[in-house]
């Protein structure tokens, strides 16, 4: 049951990358879910106790929310300032 978080976040990184691999207009889209979930992760990192979370566990809890984050939000301006084809 410890897995369930990165498994949720696995599945919708994968969905994203292949939503994004349909085409170039649809690589914004793409972007925005595997950011979205890339910050889910982190707050699940971030209010799941340290047994909950598997492997989304594998530095310090700061670490781990502040890298999750960081790559979410970037990913989230990506999809943002991606011109629309």
């Amino acid at each position: 049951m410890s897995q369930v978080p990165y498994l949720v976040f696995l599945a919708c990184a994968v969905g994203g990358i292949v939503w994004a691999w349909r085409g170039s207009h649809d690589v914004g889209n793409g972007a925005g879910v595997v950011g979205g979930a890339l910050l889910a992760a982190a707050v699940a990192r971030l209010v799941l106790p340290e047994s909950a979370v598997g492997l989304l566990a594998s530095r310090r809890r700061f670490a781990d929310v502040l890298a999750l984050g960081i790559l979410g939000a970037g990913l989230l301006v990506l999809a943002l300032v991606l011109p629309p084809t």
